[in-house]
């Protein structure tokens, strides 16, 4: 039942700077980039329909939360149900519901693969999207209208992303997916951690319960 929502989860993710277009969000992807290692909060949730006005994340009341680091091509995903740790060349899915932890091989080759790759968000600028500028709203916040390239490949139909006007980072996305599901999601605390290094994505059997079985794909 999460696996669905996940993947839409991570491709919301690994959209952000694989856009083309505007000036505005070319800037937001050359500042992305220079970050250490992207350290962000984020919530989501699914929505009835679309909508051109920014979602009030504050009122979701079955949001799922969770946190996002990137650096380098490695990942830590944190979800109340799941977390992914990515060190390049492994990803690893703990379930901690079923006390599963599952080893997966990262395809370094599969460059188009942005709904399993958040590590995306850095690696790649790609140009997957037509950017059009919507509006400058009251707040300072900018929407996008986004609409793939390739339709008949890509999870969307459309999208819209909201940039905060002052920090000049992503605010808010929601997603039309092309089997007519809408997702949103809002980020908050879109920080550069310094004190992250390759030792932080790496997987280290003590960090989970001792009676976690491990389900090793990767052979």
């Amino acid at each position: 039942m999460m696996k669905r929502p996940i993947l839409l989860l991570l491709a919301c993710l690994a959209v952000l700077p694989a856009l083309a277009g505007p000036k505005k969000l070319d800037d937001m992807t050359a500042r992305l980039r220079q970050f250490h290692c992207i350290s962000m909060r984020f919530s989501y949730t699914a929505l009835q329909e679309m909508s051109a006005t920014m979602p009030d994340t504050a009122r979701w009341q079955d949001a799922v939360r969770g946190r996002l680091l990137v650096m380098d091509g490695r990942f830590k995903l944190y979800l109340p149900q799941m977390e992914i740790l990515s060190d390049g060349h492994k990803t690893y899915q703990y379930l901690p519901g079923v006390k599963e932890i599952n080893v997966m091989p990262v395809d370094t080759t599969a460059q188009t693969d942005i709904t399993a790759r958040p590590d995306l968000l850095l690696t790649r600028p790609g140009a997957f999207f037509d950017a059009v500028e919507l509006t400058a709203g009251t707040d300072g916040r900018t929407a996008f209208l986004l609409t793939p390239r390739n339709r008949e490949s890509s999870l969307y139909q459309s999208l819209i992303l909201w940039m905060d006007g002052k920090t000049g980072l992503p605010a808010a996305l929601c997603a039309a997916t092309s089997d007519g599901q809408v997702v949103a999601m809002g980020f908050s605390r879109i920080e550069d951690d310094r004190s992250a290094d390759a030792t932080s994505f790496t997987f280290r059997r003590a960090d989970y319960p001792a009676d976690a079985e491990i389900i090793d794909m990767t052979f």
